[in-house]
């Protein structure tokens, strides 16, 4: 069922699955991107994009294909420790972010309070609880 769901998502994206495009842990690399599949409780809830060329930035799309949020990275998104501000779709400062690791993350709400926190593919609010999880899983 998860291949015929992810088998669905390349073709909602209009990417061609040939030699070009890889599936690798649940994630998509294609030609110069790669494209990471967001759940809540199982069920998928949209997308984000970090293109090769461009390791400032991450777009974050819902399954209709609009952009909802964007990450703009004071380093490098393989350096670490790096800070991330993250925008809505209008420009407004949603949170702020710490990438400890490239498999942990804390986020901030924008008074400075913690809002989640990422631990390999899963992310949890400030009392632990499961908030959502990607297919993003380390090496």
């Amino acid at each position: 069922m998860k291949k015929f769901i992810i088998c669905l998502f390349i073709l909602f994206l209009g990417l061609p699955a040939n030699s070009d495009t890889l599936l690798k842990g649940g994630v998509i690399y294609h030609n110069e991107k790669t494209i990471t599949p967001f759940y809540y409780k199982g069920v998928f809830t949209g997308y984000g994009v970090q293109y090769d060329d461009d390791k400032y930035h991450n777009f974050y799309y819902d399954l209709g294909g609009n952009l909802t949020q964007y990450d703009v990275l004071d380093k490098p998104r393989d350096e670490f420790p790096h800070n991330t501000v993250s925008y809505d779709s209008t420009g407004e400062i949603i949170s702020k972010s710490t990438s400890l690791s490239k498999t942990e993350q804390v986020v901030y709400n924008t008074d400075g309070s913690i809002k989640a926190r990422w631990i390999g593919n899963k992310c949890y609010d400030a009392n632990g609880n499961t908030l959502t999880s990607s297919r993003v899983l380390p090496e």
